[in-house]
């Protein structure tokens, strides 16, 4: 009878056999498959979506990443170029239906990918633990952009296109491919238009649609050349004068001897003005941030000046600036979370509480000990992918000395001079020490905390020794740093003006 350890060693083998051979299958299968947790993070990704939508480095770097993470990534590849990178822009929030819901979905996802229309047949089921507790989301999808191509071909052929006119629920315009005047349209055209072709009407294209002639002519040049025009979101112009935002693609179909293009729009009212209410929502949550950020403290021995500037909305950035009369010091803390938009947004807040709570021992700590402190309780607020850096610093000036501890915040300006600032990040050692470093502290004296939203430009456009001997703030909100930001930035900027 074998033994309770070598039956375990046995399972233990037979399941990680199991497991190698499961993500084998999945990385080998031409469909896409994938599974988030309750937040929309991937916890798995197969070869196949990490290649063909997320444009991942290989099948781990998704983990603990969500689909705006990868998408903002490529927008930011080719930023003058708006249809670089258009997927899901305007499809439903999919991953949320099925949370919400608890049942599986289909769906029908698209866009462009690296300037690629892409149209997948998504389906999603909820995931459930051993104790019947939804965990997040499996699903998988296939790529049928040339698939639903040759359906539109086959459709619009001139034995199937008055049914398929007809019985439409999107609008459909046919336009004589030479002069772009409308020739025909089916019912549903005229309730989301208003207009309505009679005997002896005329209306072309340069009436219908809410754009510049030049730009028309351009997309009339495209759909003749490719043979199709991809799904594009666009104003359109109605009968009484006002404007709608409809998802507008077309193809070039042959009826006879002749040409036409066929246009189809469909109206997205809906999905605007939902995207309208989001957009407010986020501004709104961005002021609040802003309005949370602690009031500068003012003295006649110092001058304060800061930035805080929100890559996407909200931030992952904060700072902490307190005023000790009694002792004569200025304390303050430098936050930098790991990624962007509203998860390290909240990160950040919980980072902000746990900041208040460490303040309150600020005299029983050295700033290498506030950091300590914090980093034996990030990962409470933190998963295993996210990291914070931190700088804690004080302005002793009945002492005569700055003090400071860094961890993950690597450089920072003192009257004109770049101060290397080496620690290991939070969250990542629980045991972590951190090293408080001084420096003399003079009437005159300069000095700048910056997270790497700043420092990355000062870096990559060698401008750490131009701006080092003036205010970073003041430059930054002059637009003096060139290039484009790609991450958060915020600065604080402190001068001695006496002791």
């Amino acid at each position: 009878m074998p033994k309770p350890e070598k039956e375990a060693g046995q399972n233990a083998g037979f399941y990680r056999r199991m497991f190698s051979l499961l993500e084998r299958m999945c990385h080998h299968a031409p469909d896409m498959i994938w599974a988030k947790d309750l937040k929309c993070r991937y916890l798995f990704a197969n070869r196949a979506i990490c290649e063909r939508l997320l444009i991942a480095k290989d099948p781990y770097e998704p983990i603990g990443k969500t689909d705006l993470y990868f998408a903002h990534r490529q927008r930011q590849e080719q930023p003058e170029n708006p249809e670089w990178h258009t997927f899901g822009q305007i499809c439903v929030d999919s991953d949320h239906v099925v949370l919400n819901s608890g049942k599986p979905g289909r769906f029908e996802e698209f866009g462009n990918v690296q300037g690629r229309f892409l149209l997948l047949d998504v389906h999603k089921v909820p995931l459930f633990d051993e104790n019947g507790e939804m965990v997040g989301t499996v699903g998988c999808a296939r790529d049928i952009t040339e698939e639903r191509k040759r359906q539109k071909e086959f459709v619009a052929s001139e034995a199937l296109y008055r049914a398929v006119l007809m019985q439409s629920h999107d609008a459909i315009v046919l336009l004589d491919r030479e002069t772009l005047q409308i020739v025909e349209t089916n019912p549903r055209f005229s309730e989301l238009t208003g207009y309505r072709l009679n005997a002896g009407s005329r209306l072309d294209a340069f009436q219908l649609f809410d754009d510049s002639p030049e730009n028309l002519r351009r997309l009339h040049k495209e759909i003749c050349t490719n043979g199709s025009l991809p799904p594009t979101v666009r104003k359109i112009r109605r009968a009484d004068g006002t404007t709608l935002y409809v998802n507008r693609s077309g193809s070039l179909i042959q009826a006879g001897e002749r040409q036409y293009l066929l246009i189809s729009l469909r109206d997205l009212t809906i999905e605007m003005e939902l995207q309208l209410t989001m957009q407010k929502d986020l501004v709104m949550a961005s002021e609040m941030q802003r309005h949370l950020l602690p009031k500068l403290p003012k003295n006649s021995r110092f001058e304060v000046e800061t930035v805080f500037a929100q890559q996407s909305f909200v931030s992952g950035d904060w700072y902490h600036l307190e005023w000790d009369e009694g002792r004569k010091i200025l304390y303050g803390f430098l936050i930098d979370v790991t990624g962007h938009g509203m998860t390290a947004a909240l990160q950040t807040a919980s980072m902000s509480v746990l900041v208040h709570e460490v303040m309150d021992q600020v005299e029983h700590l050295p700033v290498s000990g506030r950091l300590a402190w914090l980093n034996l309780r990030v990962p409470r607020y933190v998963d295993e992918h996210s990291f914070a850096a931190a700088m804690a610093f004080e302005l002793d000036f009945a002492a005569g000395e700055l003090r400071y501890s860094s961890a993950g915040i690597t450089d920072f300006l003192f009257n004109g001079l770049r101060i290397p600032a080496p620690g290991l990040m939070l969250g990542i050692n629980a045991t972590e020490s951190y090293t408080t470093r001084r420096l003399p502290l003079r009437q005159g004296d300069s000095v700048c905390f910056m997270t790497d939203g700043i420092s990355d430009l000062l870096t990559q456009n060698g401008l750490w020794e131009q701006f080092a001997a003036v205010n970073v703030c003041e430059s930054y909100h002059a637009g003096k740093f060139g290039g484009v930001v790609r991450d958060d930035a915020t600065a604080v900027c402190i001068r001695v003006k006496s002791l």
